[in-house]
């Protein structure tokens, strides 16, 4: 969990990249804009603008694999490094457009400080892409007389998807929030698995949402074979276990074998497909954790 009501937007550049005469590159634009002093309306607008509705609570680290050390290595130099922003801000684009491929894209790369997690204030760097551009009418005074005028640009409202990468953990790959948009599973994709490498950490929203995601895969895949399970039956398991998560505060498997798979079979047959689901998906999920009732609730839309 982290908090933004103090934070500082302290670096701000906005790009936009658009296909070239021959097609075969991007040509992209850099405008770095004048960050104003915290006290500024336009500051306190910007900084809500740029760190709206991120998951406070879906947190995850960047694969420390040798693939996304060069990437690594650039955050930390953009954070590291404030009078070269620019430079590093560019290279964090051209990396993520070189994945995308797209006829044209506009993207904003920003510092915020002051974000308070664990008990820490730290600092951010925000890769984002603000909503669809837009007209919008504006008015310019001349000789006493308004004159309309056509622009375009887009709301001030809240990014249209991003990620957030907090300046902590570092050699665990950093911590790293994502504000995800209906419709834009592609770009996301390619942010949150190609650019950013993204893997979860141990954490009760993570370790949660895989004990359910397992638990939905076992009855869903598992079951079907399972010689006496109709459609009620598994559907009561998924049922019995949404409900049991939502009625402890610590997850314990002895006492959700004995409550939600009460059946010897059945529980013995969960067991087995629990440890090939585990080295499958390469993940480890300990017997005992504090439940997430935020990852439960994400679940439950998909059971």
């Amino acid at each position: 969990m982290f908090y933004t009501d103090n934070a500082q937007l302290t670096h701000l550049s906005y790009f936009t990249a658009l296909k070239s005469d021959d097609e075969a590159s991007l040509d992209i634009e850099s405008y770095p804009i004048k960050v104003l002093s915290q006290n500024e309306g336009s500051n306190i607008l910007f900084t809500n603008w740029v760190t709206n509705r991120f998951s406070r609570e879906e947190i995850y680290g960047i694969n420390l694999v040798d693939d996304s050390s060069q990437l690594r290595n650039l955050i930390g130099e953009t954070f590291d490094q404030p009078d070269a922003f620019l430079d590093h801000s560019r290279s964090i684009v051209e990396s993520y457009l070189r994945l995308l491929q797209p006829d044209s894209a506009h993207l904003v790369i920003a510092i915020i400080n002051n974000i308070l997690i664990d008990d820490e204030l730290c600092q951010g760097l925000i890769i984002g892409v603000p909503d669809d551009i837009s007209p919008f009418l504006s008015e310019q005074v001349s000789d006493d007389m308004g004159i309309p005028i056509v622009s375009h640009g887009f709301p001030l409202t809240n990014l249209s998807y991003g990620a957030l990468v907090l300046h902590t953990f570092k050699d665990d790959g950093y911590r790293v929030s994502l504000k995800q948009a209906f419709g834009k599973s592609v770009e996301m994709s390619h942010l949150k698995n190609d650019l950013l490498q993204l893997r979860p950490i141990e954490d009760p929203f993570h370790q949660t949402k895989s004990y359910l995601d397992m638990c939905s895969s076992f009855v869903k895949e598992r079951l079907s074979d399972e010689p006496g399970i109709n459609k009620v039956d598994k559907a009561e398991i998924l049922n019995k276990s949404i409900s049991y998560f939502k009625n402890v505060e610590t997850f314990n498997e002895e006492s959700f074998l004995d409550e939600v798979l009460p059946d010897e079979d059945v529980s013995s047959a969960f067991k087995q497909y629990s440890n090939s689901y585990k080295t499958e998906k390469q993940i480890e999920i300990p017997d005992s954790f504090d439940v997430s009732q935020h990852a439960v609730k994400k679940s439950q839309r998909v059971f």
